[in-house]
């Protein structure tokens, strides 16, 4: 949310800011002792990694519903990050993991 003052910047120099509110992104979500995997449908997103146990995964989520989610009960918190693709892979290939699916594609 923009304050009065940043608003009037804004306007002075016909600046348009705009988030990408439908654009899904990555969140890690972890609840609170249920499977997380069911809110997470049904909120339109999609599991791309399981994290330890079962109450953590790494999903695709618009901004709009992640932010839903974090307020629904037994969800413990909903919090965007960002991957670097190439170190990711570079980890996976350490590993000695060939061909393994790359989280957000």
């Amino acid at each position: 949310m923009t304050s009065p003052v940043q608003s009037k910047v804004l306007e002075h120099f016909g600046a348009k800011v705009e988030f990408g509110q439908h654009v899904p992104g990555l969140f890690m979500v972890v609840a609170d002792r249920h499977d997380p995997v069911p809110l997470i449908t049904a909120y339109d997103g999609t599991v791309v990694m399981r994290l330890s146990g079962r109450t953590s995964v790494i999903a695709r989520l618009a901004l709009t519903n992640a932010l839903a989610l974090q307020k629904e009960p037994g969800i413990r918190s909903v919090g965007g990050i960002n991957m670097d693709i190439n170190r990711y892979k570079a980890f996976l290939g350490s590993l000695g993991a060939t061909g393994a699916p790359v989280p957000g594609s």
